[in-house]
Order: structure tokens, then C-alpha cells, then sequence
């Protein structure tokens, strides 16, 4: 197998060559409109929403991550725009100061702690009072949705039952997410979902190419090469001949805030 190596330069292209959709845009601006606020983009990868924040209109944004590579990638994707830095640094220990922002992302980050309690304890620190946390991930129930036309996704556990015990194995429930953060002292919005569009790829073709580079799908990296073409075979045979090919992902977003504010 071959475990994606974040620190990798040859692996910081996989979060960095999309844009965040539209349908992703207005549910976040829905949620809390960033405009003017200071913002954090935790565990910001390539950038994609870093970027996307500022664009949006958060008065400033700091994407923080652990990998040198992902945070040299985020730089060149935000070159463009002010009112954006980068720190190195884990997610549950960020040298920031204490209530310094107003608005937390984590999208795709927890499933990479073993525990949730230092992430909860560490954004309750950094957000100011009335301060919004704004997590997306999966739970597994998102990771084990029937394969479809609006889940190709769920392809690679029907071929690669392997991947989806892999998969779940990382994930938290929503029980175990609401527990950490009302421990660290946050309250509570109502959950909701999203099936995010990634990328409309033109054809077939141009799908098989994007997953033939793993392209922003960590779990690909648990199959050796001959594994991956038999796995974009298998999924050729399962979606439309013609016309664009729509890759979306069903994700759960969790909603907290710091309670005080004006």
C-alpha cells in the first residue's frame, strides 16, 4: 500500500487544483456570512478554501497546517489576494492568541486526530466570544451510502471492501463530535448535509485521469497501481458513456459557537 504522504511536494497538487463549488459558497454564507470577519482556515491543505473565504469577504484569513509542502501550495494558490497568511503548525496547538478570530473552518480535518478533545479545547481558545466553528467531515454513515450517480464514491468500497473498513476506521460519529465540543463548552446548531460538487469532469476520460492521479482522495493511496486501474475500470463500466461526469461527495457539517459576544 501507499499511504499519502502530506508532506510530500509531489502530493501538494491533490488539495490544490479545484475551486470550492458554488453549493458549498452559499451553505457556509448561510451559516455565517464571513464578511469582515477574521477568519481561520484550519488544516487549509492546498488552499482551496482559504482562498474561498477571502474571495467571499472575510476581512482576513489564516490557513494553518502542519505540512510544509500543502502550506508552500496554499501560498501560490492565494498569491493573489491580500489579507492572507499561513502558519505551520498541528491543528490542536496553534500559536495564535486566545479569542483572535471570529470564525473557525475545519473542512477534511478530523478524522485526522486520534482523540477530538485537544482540536475542541484548541478553537475554543482561539475564537472569540460569539464565535462560530464550522467543521466538515464524514460520519459513517456518509461513507457507507449505496454507489450511484450522485455517489461514485461509494464505487471504491463496492470493488475495495478493504477501503471502506479503512475509511470508517477514521471517522466519528455525530454523537462522539457533539460530545467534544459541548465538553469544551460550545453550543450547539442544528447539523446539516452536503453532497459538495469536487470537480465536473468533461468525460470519461478526463474522470479516469483525475483518479489515476489520486487527485484530492487520500484514500486512494491504499492501493497499489494495478489495484487503482482495476478500480477506474470498474468504475467506467458504472457511470454515463456520454456527457459530463458529475464527482460529488455527501459530507456532515457541525455548527457550534463560543456563547457571549455582542
Amino acid at each position: 500500500m501507499i499511504p499519502v504522504d502530506f508532506n510530500d511536494e509531489a502530493n501538494s497538487l491533490m488539495y490544490a487544483s479545484r475551486e470550492a463549488s458554488l453549493g458549498w459558497r452559499i451553505l457556509l454564507t448561510n451559516i455565517r456570512d464571513p464578511t469582515g470577519l477574521r477568519t481561520i482556515d484550519l488544516g487549509c491543505g492546498g488552499g482551496i478554501y482559504t482562498r474561498a473565504l477571502r474571495e467571499m469577504g472575510a476581512g482576513s484569513v489564516t490557513g494553518v497546517d502542519v505540512s510544509v509542502a500543502m502550506l508552500s501550495r496554499a501560498r501560490e494558490t492565494c498569491a493573489q489576494l491580500d489579507h492572507v497568511e499561513f502558519v505551520q503548525a498541528p491543528a490542536d496547538a496553534v500559536p495564535l492568541p486566545g479569542e483572535s478570530t471570529d470564525m473557525i473552518l475545519a473542512r477534511g480535518l478530523i478524522h485526522h486526530f486520534d482523540r477530538l478533545d485537544g482540536f475542541a479545547k484548541e478553537t475554543w481558545r482561539l475564537l472569540a466570544p460569539g464565535g462560530t466553528l464550522v467543521i466538515q467531515d464524514r460520519t459513517p454513515d456518509d461513507v457507507v451510502r449505496p454507489p450511484g450517480p450522485e455517489n461514485i464514491r461509494g464505487h471504491y468500497f463496492e470493488r475495495f471492501p478493504q477501503l471502506r473498513e479503512i475509511d470508517l476506521a477514521r471517522r466519528y460519529s455525530t454523537e462522539e463530535v457533539h460530545a467534544a465540543l459541548e465538553t469544551a463548552g460550545f453550543e450547539l446548531a442544528p447539523d446539516q448535509a452536503i453532497d459538495e460538487v469536487r470537480t465536473i469532469h468533461e468525460d470519461r476520460a478526463a474522470y479516469a485521469e483525475q483518479m489515476r492521479a489520486r487527485s484530492g482522495r487520500s484514500i486512494l493511496h491504499e492501493l497499489d497501481e494495478e489495484q487503482l486501474s482495476e478500480l477506474v475500470s470498474y468504475i467506467l463500466e458504472r457511470i454515463p458513456a456520454t456527457g459530463p461526469i458529475v464527482d460529488q461527495d455527501r459530507w456532515t457539517i457541525w455548527v457550534a459557537s463560543k456563547p457571549g459576544g455582542v
